[in-house]
């Protein structure tokens, strides 16, 4: 399990990191669903017979700096209420350059074997420097909880710290 501190009072407030790109997943498509998007940058699909949550991304993306240094390029659609919150170890201030940091996260805990000793690749992403996009799709195991209020559905952790 990849515990990770999450920003006091944000609005990602996962404990590991495989719960926070679960909730910015969802975060992304609440808002695509509040501004009638014509674009879907996010789908996310879960499937209760099999345990899975899968889906992918398309994000715009711009290059900073010198070298292949990105961020998120800002869209209507992502102009939510976000916060990163304060002493998080992700710290961007807008919502795609916090999904960048978790996804960066990610990817270089599953290349390494420490780290994914089962050698797992739940989640994948490229980018095209030509049209200014990040691609991606994930497949995440999850557990639920049938509760006295509803379900719980939490990620399976894979990542190990």
């Amino acid at each position: 399990m990849t515990i990770i501190i999450p920003g006091t009072n944000g609005t990602i407030r996962g404990t590991t990191v495989e719960t926070q790109f679960f909730q910015l997943i969802e975060y992304f498509q609440g808002l695509e669903a509040l501004s009638n998007n014509t674009v879907t940058y996010v789908t996310g699909n879960y499937d209760s017979d099999a345990l899975l949550f899968t889906g992918d991304f398309t994000m715009p993306v711009k290059f900073t700096g010198v070298g292949l240094n990105f961020l998120g390029k800002t869209e209507s659609f992502l102009s939510g209420t976000f916060t990163p919150g304060a002493g998080g170890q992700f710290v961007a201030a807008n919502a795609l350059d916090y999904f960048l940091e978790v996804l960066a996260f990610i990817l270089s805990y599953q290349n390494n074997d420490a780290k994914n000793p089962n050698k797992l690749k739940n989640v994948s992403a490229s980018i095209n420097a030509t049209n200014g996009t990040l691609t991606g799709s994930f497949t995440m195991p999850f557990t639920r909880i049938i509760t006295d209020t509803g379900v719980t559905i939490t990620p399976t952790e894979y990542l190990l710290t």
